[in-house]
């Protein structure tokens, strides 16, 4: 059997070799998109009916994480 050697990568290193800067504008937009709760199905089911349930259903937005 072959051994194969393999280069490790930096965090910033793709698969290709490719180098990336922290540009996070790309995953911004991703998360813009992205439904409530992870998938359309689920954010339609989800309704509030009090306050306290519209502060909980802000925790799911996907581009508003809590802090």
């Amino acid at each position: 059997m072959r051994e194969r050697n393999v280069a490790s990568m930096s965090s910033h290193d793709t698969p290709t070799g490719d180098r990336h800067d922290d540009d996070t504008s790309a995953e911004q937009s991703i998360t813009d998109d992205a439904p409530t709760g992870g998938d359309t199905t689920t954010e339609d089911e989800l309704t509030a009916d009090n306050a306290a349930e519209e502060d909980m259903l802000k925790t799911l937005e996907p581009g508003d994480p809590p802090a």
